[in-house]
């Protein structure tokens, strides 16, 4: 079993990002996070996040599938 910690660092070297509070997180690729003058814009609302857990066993999920399909390539 992973630690907090262990699983924070997984989740931000696989395209996750926290905002708020350390138990919510975002998936990168499904932000419109922009610049606009000089401020950024786009960061979606708090009930938009996941917890921790919820999103490091979505993340490991999808690793694993991904490496299933690679597998039988």
């Amino acid at each position: 079993m992973k630690s907090k910690v262990e699983k924070h660092q997984y989740l931000l070297e696989n395209g996750w990002w926290c905002h708020y509070n350390p138990d919510c997180w975002f998936e990168t690729s499904k932000d419109n996070l922009r610049v606009e003058g000089s401020k950024m814009v786009g960061f979606r609302p708090e009930v938009e996040g996941t917890t921790l857990e919820e999103a490091y066993l979505i993340c490991s999920n999808l690793n694993q599938n991904n490496n299933e399909k690679n597998r039988r390539l």
